[in-house]
């Protein structure tokens, strides 16, 4: 995104790890990233995680496919996830993913 590269540095300064996933969008929502965000995740021990973007739209997209193909929720529970994570104009795209088999 415009406007990030310095979030690491910081991180660094503060000692928090630091973990960043390119998502570009609806091309981006695919099983390779919902697999590295599900590992990311996993990594931090059930700690307390900052997960972040611009709009918070991939982010909840993200949420919302890892919830149906890697943790077995209901289409329905997935979409929920989603949108309660922020998912927005990223919508129609996961449920045209969700439609797909597991």
């Amino acid at each position: 995104e415009s406007g990030t590269g310095w979030e690491e540095q910081h991180a660094a300064a503060a000692g928090v790890d630091f973990v960043r996933l390119p998502i570009a969008g609806a091309d981006g929502l695919n099983r390779d990233n919902v697999d590295a965000f599900a590992k990311a995740l996993d990594a931090t021990g059930g700690e307390p995680t900052l997960v972040s973007c611009g709009s918070s739209n991939r982010v909840g997209a993200l949420f919302a496919l890892k919830a149906y193909w890697r943790d077995g929720k209901s289409k329905e529970e997935a979409m929920a996830i989603g949108k309660a994570a922020g998912m927005t104009k990223l919508g129609a795209k996961v449920e045209e993913l969700l439609a797909q088999p597991r």
